[in-house]
């Protein structure tokens, strides 16, 4: 066999304690199992198949793993706080190295809606990717989540990477739909970038009496603002 060396040593283990390690040949399954810091820190050495090989660590998946197709979403829930490594490595060889360094795979999506006392409202988020396949790319799927409010009369959602501006929020009254808001493209108009290693969280608030829509990004210094229509 191979000897995979992977290196954990960048990783703070006060907040990874444990990982999940997969590794597939793209066909199947060859190894999945619970490794702990005491295990995994600085490195570790594992005997594997000398084919192409594909290694995805995970912390935060909350037992939403599935051998054979990787991190599913269930329909209604949110996606998990989710930290990611996805590598091919050749390991037709005696010994391969790769550096493992766990990637924000998740963006929080904090949600406040300026409005009427009078008016009562519920929330509904949905979007087209329902998780992370085998090699830690998005895969398409229905994605659905309603949040319930927070202490601060705030909502929030965790969402996967994105492949598109599909996302969209419902503003209901328990009866009907009132608005649809198309936050993938108020996100992407905004500069927002699915594609980078670690994704940003996202502030958006919606006034309703001024029909205004911001979008800030944390960690940037602007908020693009846009008018809506009810």
């Amino acid at each position: 066999p191979c000897c995979l060396h992977l290196d954990f040593s960048g990783t703070d283990t006060t907040a990874v304690p444990q990982v999940q390690l997969y590794l597939s040949d793209g066909l199947q399954y060859i190894s999945d199992k619970v490794v702990y810091a005491s295990d995994f820190m600085p490195e570790i050495v594992l005997e594997v198949p000398r084919t192409g090989l594909y290694v995805n660590v995970y912390a935060g998946a909350e037992g939403l793993l599935e051998p054979d197709t990787g991190l599913v979403i269930p329909y209604g829930h949110e996606c998990p706080r989710l930290y990611s490594y996805s590598a091919e490595i050749d390991t037709r060889c005696e010994k391969a190295c790769a550096k493992v360094d766990l990637r924000k795979n998740h963006c929080v999506m904090s949600i406040t809606i300026i409005k009427n006392d009078e008016l009562d409202y519920g929330l509904h988020v949905k979007g087209n990717v329902c998780g992370y396949d085998a090699a830690g790319e998005p895969v398409p799927g229905a994605f659905s989540y309603v949040p319930a409010a927070e202490t601060d009369g705030g909502y929030r959602t965790v969402l996967p990477r994105q492949v598109d501006s599909s996302l969209i929020l419902e503003v209901d009254d328990g009866t009907e739909v009132l608005k649809n808001f198309a936050l993938g493209e108020y996100i992407a108009a905004g500069g927002y970038d699915w594609t980078a290693e670690d994704l940003e969280d996202v502030e958006v608030v919606i006034d309703w009496a001024q029909t205004e829509v911001t979008i800030h990004i944390k960690g940037w210094d602007w908020v693009r603002e846009y008018e809506i229509v009810i």
